[in-house]
């Protein structure tokens, strides 16, 4: 036998791989509802609703009333006090999002 034949008749294995589960979706910001943030180390965050307008823009309001919105820039949560998103002002940033949400409802 030579060295040839023995190595193409080695045993073949076959492997079977698994379906992995379909990729969650991605929520569509017109479908979430409004999140409420219970926690008390927000301060008066945890009396905001925070509602999404796009996927990386939320509309914060208190009490009934517009305060700000928060905008993701990258990894980045930029914080902004007014009722229309255009015209409203920076206020902060954070790389947290319950930390910019506090810089609106918690104003130094």
């Amino acid at each position: 036998m030579t060295l040839l034949e023995r190595t193409t008749t080695a045993p073949t294995t076959t492997i079977e791989l698994e379906q992995s589960a379909p990729a969650p979706a991605v929520p569509d910001a017109a479908t979430l509802e409004p999140a409420r943030l219970d926690h008390p180390a927000f301060g008066h965050a945890n009396q905001a609703t925070v509602s999404p307008v796009t996927m990386e823009l939320y509309r914060v309001t208190l009490a009934g009333s517009i305060i700000g919105y928060l905008e993701a820039a990258g990894p980045i949560w930029v914080a902004l006090s007014g009722e229309l998103h255009p015209r409203a002002v920076e206020v902060g940033q954070h790389r947290l999002f319950a930390a910019a949400l506090r810089m609106l409802t918690d104003p130094a």
